[in-house]
C-alpha cells in the first residue's frame, strides 16, 4: 500500500513540475504540445488512481503505461 502512495506522490510532483514548464513554451507549442502534454499526465493520475481502488488493476495499468510513452515522445518533440 505504501508503495502505492509513492507512485502516486511521484507522479503528483512530476505533473506539478510539467504544469510549471509547459507554462514557459512558446505560444504555439504551449497550444500543440503542452495541451497534449498536459492531458497526458492527467490521464496518467487518472489511472494510478483508478488502478489504486479496483481488484482488475492489470487492464488499467496498461492503459497508463500507454499514457506514459505517449508523455516519452511529447517531451521528446517539444
Amino acid at each position: 500500500m505504501n508503495e502505492d502512495l509513492t507512485v502516486l506522490r511521484h507522479t503528483y510532483d512530476f505533473m506539478v513540475w510539467i504544469f510549471l514548464r509547459v507554462e514557459k513554451y512558446r505560444r504555439n507549442q504551449r497550444y500543440t504540445f503542452g495541451a497534449r502534454i498536459e492531458n497526458a499526465v492527467v490521464n496518467l493520475i487518472e489511472r494510478l488512481i483508478e488502478a489504486k481502488y479496483t481488484a482488475h488493476k492489470k487492464e488499467i495499468l496498461r492503459h497508463a503505461n500507454l499514457e506514459i510513452e505517449k508523455l516519452r515522445y511529447f517531451l521528446r518533440a517539444s
